[in-house]
């Protein structure tokens, strides 16, 4: 059914726990080891990767998936379906899933220290995913429980998924997903509408959001939620309409299989996937960085194409649940990954452009909107580049501004004056752990002592501007930056008004503080490729050989760490002393370009927004309207001749 190709209850036989076909796979024959799985052309593979997890979080993912399918099904009653839970190392996995992956290879568990690289059982779905989850056991789904020897990270476990699984099962849809994201019922199915929708899209990307916050007064709830659904509303839409959304989450997404398969692609092609996994290699500092984000990497080899014109779109309405981090140290280890990472990929597109302009193959119309995906990511790598020094300079001119309108109140001027002092005191501590590396309990309690200090100078001093000052501009653009989120969320996400409502305020107000910090602690430490959350706090063998190991080549990504913060830093002093310069004495002026700044990233972001709501519409009408075009049956399929192009 529109590409997903049928498979027959005879050639996809389901099997419980314990007596389904099993392999003992090494990595030099991997394909080989796996070929007595029956194969079905078309349909989907879907990945689920674990590391240190409890089974919990796996059951919540896999009831999740349950009723993803139930509700595909609907449209695709014969859709083949493959899911491939993937552990990472059985000697870091959790009691629990420890026990849950025994009993699925009962009565031969995989072995710890075994001369083999991968075990891989079929096994029941309702088995593995508890009575909690709905019942899937049907002629059409498959699930697979493989689970690696040694520990060797997230990059090393999707070269399984897509080297061996996806060659072996010919998917034309992979789906990747993290154990704790849950998907929504209808997630799956709009993201498979999506690909059918649109012959062109290499790549889909869900909706992500960590669970709604406890409590509108807590910071570190709200302000992952608020990054979230910042990226959802606002940052994803404005990619799209630029030419080039650059991420597919890793949390949940989904690739076209004839869009990075490897077989019969032209000589003018690289690998994706190749590409994809240098990352398992030895890397240089710059390269570290870069793979950092290593799904960003794969996007920019799918729209690189010159040969079909993928483009990588967003689908709205897939939200899917992830696990948020539950302390500052675990958020800021993830976040220095994915600062650095999509820093450094950014650089790469951009870098990459003259390259790809020059094809002669490639068709004017594509250099051009490659050209305008450029400008856009350009100007997004300079706010990110430059946003210490805007908020360096937002909390120095909205503090200026209030001293000299309370001269008049020489006490509470000099309160205010002593208090800025102490937290300028503060967050230069607050550099210097951080270029440290340390995120000790002592580190953290300073680092909390920094953020309550600024944001109390910062309400005291906004307080005092806006019941002195001249505030007419400043009070408009403040009000735009607090409505603009809940607004965004009313245009085609209204389920999520009520908590955008509830978690914007504290979000808001802390944006100058805690968005500083995230990217203090990632620039610091850029040498530091190791995953960082979850109990990861080394870095795994898909990283570090034992050559980087060697103090040779950790003075050398020091080095570059170094040089990189130098310029860091020296860059954006800069900018505050010309802006100082520029503006002068007019405090209020300097004020109010900062916060005009974030003002029109927000403006942009929310009628990209409207744009992609309208298109979503249209898309609909237009299905509605007539039979939706059929997609390639099979992933390794050239496209051209799959679509009768």
């Amino acid at each position: 059914m529109n590409g997903l190709m049928d498979s027959s209850a005879a050639s996809r036989h389901h099997f419980r726990a314990g007596g389904g076909s099993r392999a003992w796979s090494r990595r030099e024959t991997a394909w080989a080891d796996i070929g007595h799985f029956p194969v079905a052309d078309g349909g989907i593979a879907l990945c689920v990767t674990v590391y240190n997890e409890p089974v919990e979080a796996l059951r919540d993912s896999l009831a999740g998936l349950a009723a993803g399918v139930a509700f595909l099904r609907r449209t695709h009653p014969g859709i083949a379906i493959d899911i491939v839970v993937l552990v990472d190392g059985l000697s870091k996995c959790s009691p629990s899933m420890a026990a849950a992956i025994e009993e699925a290879f009962a009565p031969e568990p995989p072995a710890r220290g075994g001369a083999y690289d991968l075990a891989c059982v079929e096994c029941g779905f309702d088995a593995l995913a508890g009575t909690a989850a709905p019942r899937c056991s049907d002629s059409g789904t498959r699930l697979f429980v493989a689970a690696k020897v040694q520990n060797r990270g997230k990059l090393d476990s999707h070269w399984w998924f897509y080297r061996v699984f996806c060659s072996h099962f010919n998917p034309a849809y992979c789906f990747q997903m993290d154990v704790g994201t849950v998907p929504a019922e209808q997630a799956l199915h709009a993201m498979v509408e999506r690909f059918e929708q649109d012959r062109r899209i290499g790549a889909v990307a869900s909706s992500i959001l960590p669970p709604a916050p406890g409590s509108a007064w807590n910071l570190l709830e709200c302000w992952q939620y608020m990054s979230f659904a910042n990226s959802v509303l606002m940052e994803w839409p404005a990619e799209s309409a630029s030419g080039y959304l650059s991420v597919v989450p890793g949390q949940l997404s989904a690739m076209r299989w004839a869009a990075i398969d490897d077989r019969g692609l032209g000589a003018t092609r690289d690998d994706p996937l190749e590409v994809y996994f240098k990352g398992l290699g030895q890397l240089t500092p710059y390269e570290s960085m870069l793979y950092a984000a290593e799904d960003r990497v794969l996007c920019r080899e799918i729209v690189n194409d010159p040969e079909v014109e993928w483009t990588i779109s967003h689908v709205d309405g897939a939200l899917a649940e992830t696990d948020p981090c539950r302390s500052w140290d675990e958020l800021l280890r993830q976040r220095k990954r994915w600062c650095n990472g999509f820093m450094a990929c950014r650089v790469n597109f951009v870098a990459g452009l003259p390259d790809f302009v020059r094809r002669p193959e490639v068709p004017l119309r594509r250099k051009s909107r490659s050209a305008v995906a450029g400008v856009y990511h350009s100007l997004v790598l300079l706010n990110d580049w430059f946003m210490p020094g805007l908020s360096i300079l937002f909390l120095y001119s909205l503090v200026q501004y209030a001293v000299s309108l309370l001269a008049r109140m020489p006490l509470l001027q000099g309160g205010l004056g002593a208090v800025s002092g102490i937290a300028a005191g503060a967050l230069l501590a607050q550099f210097v752990l951080c270029y440290r590396g340390s995120l000790s309990a002592r580190s953290i309690g300073l680092f909390r002592v920094s953020l309550a200090l600024q944001a109390s100078v910062a309400a005291a001093s906004l307080s005092a501007v806006l019941l002195l000052g001249r505030t007419a501009l400043l009070s408009s653009l403040l009000v735009f930056v607090f409505a603009a989120w809940p607004l965004a969320s009313l245009i085609g996400q209204r389920r999520l008004t009520r908590t955008v409502l509830a978690s914007t305020p504290i979000a808001a107000l802390t944006f100058y503080i805690v968005t500083p910090l995230i990217w203090m602690y990632a620039v610091c430490n850029a040498h530091d490729n190791s995953w960082g959350t979850k109990g990861l706090v080394a870095a795994g063998p898909d990283r570090m050989d034992p050559d980087t190991q060697g103090r040779v080549r950790q003075a050398g990504f020091r080095r570059f760490r170094n040089r990189y913060v130098a310029t860091w830093f020296a860059s954006n002093l800069l900018l505050v002393l010309a802006v100082r310069l520029g503006f002068g004495t007019d405090h209020a002026s300097a004020l109010a370009a900062v916060v005009g700044v974030n003002a029109a990233v927000l403006l942009f972001g929310l009628a990209c927004r409207t744009g992609a709501r309208i298109g979503e519409l249209r898309r609909r009408a237009a299905g509605a309207a007539r039979p939706v075009r059929a997609a390639p049956v099979a992933g390794g399929a050239d496209p051209e001749s799959a679509w009768g192009g």
